[in-house]
């Protein structure tokens, strides 16, 4: 794989069973989240403190972010993501800064984004994973959910 392609995932919630679990997901709140959010994803992929940091930050102010959201269970966080609304087509949407320590947790948190995009009006949400190929275990999860590829960017 060229060390610049990005693999393109859709996951088109039109057609999908959505459950409702907002009860068990909340709006990210920076004061209150952003600490161990960071450590998850520094402590989990390897990213600079940082660049995560500023990163969440940005998301959480965009003004095309849908929704900013965590999971937890016994009291920590235990999944995050957001849903941002592509500018040029606003029926599309993508998943940034998505995370989750298990499988169960992350089909909760796109559960959860899912309900707030089609809310919106997305009816297409995309996730794209950089340096990656198509069989990489980190993928996985996304595929089981109903993610497709799409293709690639170079």
């Amino acid at each position: 794989m060229n060390s610049d392609e990005v693999n393109i995932y859709c996951l088109d919630i039109r057609s999908k069973i959505i459950h409702d679990v907002r009860g068990n997901i909340r709006s990210f709140h920076p004061k209150t989240d952003l600490d161990e959010c960071v450590s998850l994803m520094v402590k989990d992929f390897g990213f600079p403190a940082e660049d995560v940091r500023n990163f969440l930050l940005s998301i959480n102010t965009n003004k095309n972010t849908i929704a900013h959201c965590i999971l937890k269970d016994s009291n920590r966080i235990v999944a995050h993501g957001a849903a941002v609304k592509i500018q040029m087509d606003p029926s599309k949407g993508m998943l940034n800064a998505i995370h989750a320590t298990e499988y169960s947790y992350l089909k909760l948190l796109v559960d959860g984004l899912s309900i707030h995009c089609k809310k919106s009006g997305v009816k297409s949400l995309y996730i794209s994973f950089t340096h990656l190929d198509n069989d990489s275990p980190r993928i996985e999860p996304y595929k089981k959910l109903g993610f497709v590829y799409t293709g690639n960017l170079l």
